[in-house]
């Protein structure tokens, strides 16, 4: 095991050796933007999730309290875990279909 300072360096030139570079599912899915040719592998069984922070200026409790109802209506209906699903663990990403065209699906003039 080899502990590395700069991940940019490590992502862009890869040794031969290196099998695996660990971090947090959130911050590999980020780096898998940059560097496509790599993948994010979540070990089973467990999933560990850390928690998010929103900063939010001192006494405004309004605001804090507008923010933890958001929050906690999405925990709910299911966005939070429909967006880790698909963002964060690569689940569910369905390729996208073409958007109706009166050339291509009506006229037939464009392949």
């Amino acid at each position: 095991m080899t502990v590395v300072d700069d991940l940019g360096a490590a992502f862009a030139q890869p040794g031969p050796a290196v099998d695996a570079i660990a971090l947090p599912a959130e911050r590999g899915s980020a780096w898998t933007l940059l560097y496509p040719q790599f993948t994010v592998v979540v070990p089973e069984p467990g999933i560990v999730k850390v928690p998010l922070a929103y900063p939010i200026a001192r006494h405004d409790d309004a605001f804090a309290s507008f923010i933890n109802t958001w929050i906690d209506l999405k925990r709910k209906d299911g966005t939070m875990e429909i967006l880790y699903n698909y963002w964060v663990l690569g689940r569910e990403a369905a390729p996208r279909q073409p958007r109706w065209s009166i050339i291509h699906d009506v006229l037939h003039w464009v392949d």
